[in-house]
């Protein structure tokens, strides 16, 4: 765990009008909003509901995910940029990661 840190982007977003979070267990699949795997009928998520920029949107998030951004963009976020995020920074680092890869095996 990083604490406070936070290795995103600096975004010129404003937040959402409102929103609502909440942890829920899946009746049926989904996909993550981050990372496109499939979150299984059973398994635990985030679900956000609200409006920005004057749409209403929802964003449904697997908890490994949610931990990630959690721990690493205390600063803020863009719903379904974490992993370009996560590259991003460690290629400011010098840390080459393989843009080919549609999954995050680079990580490893």
């Amino acid at each position: 765990m990083m604490g406070d840190s936070c290795i995103c982007n600096d975004y010129d977003h404003d937040g959402p009008e409102f929103a609502n979070e909440r942890i829920v267990k899946a009746r049926e699949a989904h996909k993550c909003c981050e990372c496109r795997k499939e979150i299984e009928p059973g398994q635990r998520y985030e679900y956000v509901s609200g409006k920005w920029d004057g749409y209403f949107m929802t964003f449904k998030t697997c908890l490994a995910c949610k931990h990630t951004r959690d721990s690493l963009m205390s600063c803020g976020w863009v719903y379904g940029r974490l992993w370009e995020d996560v590259r991003d920074w460690f290629e400011s680092q010098g840390i080459k990661t393989d843009d080919e890869d549609t999954d995050e095996s680079w990580l490893l």
